[in-house]
């Protein structure tokens, strides 16, 4: 029923790029970099948007061109042709979400003597580099304008929601949205936008936010228009009249 839907999802650009890098195996079987990569995706999953790996290959095919913003999780080595792509990238006006850790090294762990700069548009992910701070990092690119306003879910308080995935396509004039709750208690979320009705097109049934996610339920929510919101909440607020 949902194929086109699906389909659409799928096939939507990448909102936000990780960097996975098998230059960085040569230390220490890929530590610190597989974990970070690992955490770096986790918790850019959860700020609502497109994520995907692309791998030092792809970066030099020009697979950034098309990236909102890339994502550097704790990397010790990629290759030169590598490191020449995400340096253009950055110096083209690109967002990086990054650690303060440098790449020192390329695929044979030969040290280089230049940097990846930071800019106006690096945001550096603080803490311990876990999920959280890449959730987080998402939700200040959001503010820097470089990932866009899109139906997502959040706290009532408006802010990031770690463990609630969500994501967001428009298809054939409609808007829809994904979410399900991967924490074991239910979680209380409302979305980041005005438009905050629809319906479960898999329960059939309507969704009004704020709403408690039940754990592992999955929603495929065709959102109202702005405007079939507004006639529907004055509707009800009518009625309750």
């Amino acid at each position: 029923r949902f194929a086109s839907v699906v389909l659409a999802f799928q096939n939507a650009p990448t909102d936000v790029a990780i960097l996975f890098s098998q230059s960085s195996k040569v230390f220490d079987k890929g530590d610190p970099h597989l974990k970070s990569a690992l955490h770096a995706f986790e918790g850019s999953s959860f700020g609502g948007y497109n994520v995907r790996f692309v791998s030092e290959k792809q970066c030099g095919e020009g697979a950034l061109a098309d990236a909102k913003i890339l994502v550097i999780p704790d990397t010790p080595a990629v290759s030169d042709e590598t490191f020449r792509a995400v340096s253009d990238y950055v110096e083209a006006g690109g967002t990086v979400a990054r650690t303060g850790a440098p790449i020192p090294y390329n695929e044979r762990g030969f040290s280089r003597d230049d940097l990846i700069r930071n800019t106006g548009k690096t945001v550096l992910v603080r803490g311990l580099n876990l999920p959280t701070e890449y959730l987080h990092a998402m939700d200040a690119a959001s503010v820097l304008g470089s990932l866009p306003q899109i139906p997502r879910t959040v706290t009532p308080q408006g802010y990031p929601l770690e463990g609630v995935r969500s994501r967001f396509v428009e298809h054939e004039g409609e808007q829809y949205l994904y979410v399900i709750n991967l924490r074991k208690e239910p979680a209380y979320c409302t979305l980041a936008t005005p438009t905050r009705t629809g319906r479960d097109l898999i329960q059939g049934q309507d969704v009004s936010f704020p709403t408690t996610l039940e754990p592992l339920v999955p929603m495929l929510i065709k959102l109202n228009p702005v405007h079939l919101e507004m006639t529907v909440t004055a509707s009800v607020s009518e009625e309750g009249s």
